[in-house]
């Protein structure tokens, strides 16, 4: 996951679209924004982990 600034949101296109499906992007308006969202469980993190 990728967190990207409102102004930075147009980066994206750079990144080649095979790898934009296999990501998820978060775009943010602050450091606040960002905390929320990498401090937030999600799905993936309640699955066991590997061996």
């Amino acid at each position: 996951m990728r967190a990207a600034g409102a102004s930075g949101a147009g980066d994206l296109e750079e990144v080649p679209e095979d790898l934009r499906r296999q990501l998820s992007f978060i775009v943010v308006d602050d450091a606040e924004d960002v905390l929320r969202h990498a401090l937030t469980p999600t799905a993936a993190d309640a699955r066991p982990a590997a061996r």
